[in-house]
Formats: structure tokens, C-alpha cells, sequence
């Protein structure tokens, strides 16, 4: 497999994925007041992934 397949496959994963910490931190504590960090962490690593998949690809906006 290619890296930038590799890549945009991770960063795919990641910003797709994200939410589900945040999610269950919600429902596991039923209140919304608390930010989990690790959705944060997830998306950033995720958006992360599509700019090198993009600038590997030489693909921009």
C-alpha cells in the first residue's frame, strides 16, 4: 500500500472516530459540562492526516 493511501485511510479513521469519546464521556456521566480532551487529540491528529495526505497527493483546496 502506498503512504498517502496509508494516510488518507488513517486520517479517514481519526475524524470519523472523534466523536466517540466526547460521546461517551456524555452519556457515561450524563452531563455535557466536561470536554473530553482525547476528541480533541482524535481530531487534531485526523485533520492533521488530511493536510499531509493532501500535500502528499498535491492536492489543494
Amino acid at each position: 500500500m502506498e503512504t498517502t493511501t496509508i494516510i488518507g485511510t488513517l486520517a479517514a479513521i481519526f475524524t470519523t472516530i472523534a466523536n466517540i469519546p466526547q460521546a461517551y464521556k456524555i452519556i457515561k456521566d450524563k452531563t455535557s459540562k466536561g470536554v473530553s480532551a482525547g476528541t480533541y487529540l482524535v481530531l487534531l491528529i485526523g485533520t492533521s492526516l488530511w493536510t499531509a495526505y493532501g500535500i502528499l497527493k498535491s492536492d489543494w483546496p
